[in-house]
């Protein structure tokens, strides 16, 4: 080999280096994964053929770098199962960025023993708002179930799907003729949804008769939503003769904890102040 020989490959074996680093830095400035690999916290909610607007606070879920504009998806919850996509795609429009990809959940409905599904991520990543969205729709579970996690804190708007449904428990009755309570079982509460951000409650017995808070405001405070409103109640001495009087309700509903909901209803004009307090579960013996 000659000298100019010898000179030329040595100085190509010092470029290598430089160029490879150059390379990598080009190509690392032009992967979309590196700005969407990350941990995402919020809520999600859960919609389906048979229920809509279930939601599920203190989620949260693993973006990780997997190649070129290339991500894994991590997506596991206590309540609604494991999720994984691998290799899901990455673009940016506008400075947002989408990632969609397919891959596996594995559920369980109803404590059953869980079974997988294919399923499908379709998701949003604002980075500047921290508002991003990580939508599965899972085809085969309940004629079509979608399940969307929401990076940040529930809204005020949402907290109405919180508490929303039917509660199952017993009732303690208090009035100035009977002050020492009069206990019912098998009793229960309808909780429904406005438009708005309200509820309608609804609470019907056999002994009591109906009362319905139609519009019912709640506030939350960690994992306890309160209840207060203004409503109608229709009582009757044995069902007859039924007439209607104002009243009241207050509640509190543990949403991290089932079975720990409360309502007192308040009937002034009844038996010197008629209380009714609700509470979610079995009697104590």
């Amino acid at each position: 080999m000659n000298v100019k020989n010898i000179f030329f490959s040595f100085g190509v074996c010092m470029l290598l280096p430089f160029l490879t680093s150059c390379g990598n830095d080009d190509e690392r400035d032009n992967d979309l994964s590196v700005n969407v690999a990350s941990d995402y916290n919020g809520y999600s909610v859960a919609n389906s053929t048979y229920f809509k607007n279930q939601i599920y606070l203190d989620q949260s879920l693993t973006v990780t770098r997997m190649g070129m504009n290339q991500v894994g998806v991590s997506y596991d919850s206590s309540s609604l199962g494991a999720f994984e996509v691998l290799n899901a795609t990455v673009t940016e429009s506008d400075g947002k960025y989408r990632i969609s990809g397919s891959g596996k959940t594995s559920m369980g409905m109803g404590g059953a023993q869980p079974k997988e599904y294919e399923c499908t991520l379709n998701a949003l990543v604002d980075k500047s708002t921290k508002t991003s969205t990580f939508e599965f729709s899972i085809p085969a579970v309940m004629g079509g179930t979608d399940i969307t996690l929401y990076e940040g804190a529930l809204p005020e708007s949402q907290f109405k799907y919180l508490i929303a449904g039917t509660y199952n428990g017993h009732t303690v009755a208090k009035a100035q003729y009977f002050p020492q309570g009069m206990t019912d079982a098998d009793q229960s509460i309808a909780v429904s949804a406005n438009d708005d951000n309200t509820v309608c409650i609804k609470f019907k017995s056999s002994k009591w008769g109906e009362i319905v808070i139609e519009s019912a405001n709640i506030s939350m405070s960690g994992s306890v939503a309160a209840i207060s409103g203004d409503g109608v109640a229709t009582m009757g001495m044995e069902g007859q003769n039924a007439k209607s009087y104002a009243c009241s309700v207050d509640g509190a509903v543990d949403v991290a904890s089932s079975g720990k909901a409360t309502f007192e209803f308040l009937v002034p004009s009844v038996m010197g102040g008629l209380t009714i307090t609700f509470n979610e579960g079995e009697p104590a013996e």
